[in-house]
């Protein structure tokens, strides 16, 4: 399952960011880091699944620091 919800967010951002770049289009900016937030989430519980908390502890973190950059964001 979580395997599955890494590819979907990850060819999500992939499709957001090629249309980005080829639109010129930056009110996508919001909806790509959202899912790179999911993403980064994501693989952070399954390293911690795989018992590699080190690199599970700096995903979940750079997936927090990801949220917050959006909220930022949205709220100006």
């Amino acid at each position: 399952m979580l395997k599955v919800m890494r590819i979907v967010s990850g060819i999500i951002v992939f499709a957001l960011g090629i249309y980005g770049l080829t639109t010129d289009n930056n009110a996508i900016l919001p909806f790509m880091m959202f899912f790179l937030g999911i993403m980064s989430l994501v693989m952070g519980i399954s390293e911690l699944y795989k018992k590699r908390k080190s690199i599970g502890f700096v995903s979940i973190i750079a997936a927090a620091f990801v949220f917050l950059v959006l909220i930022r964001d949205l709220l100006r």
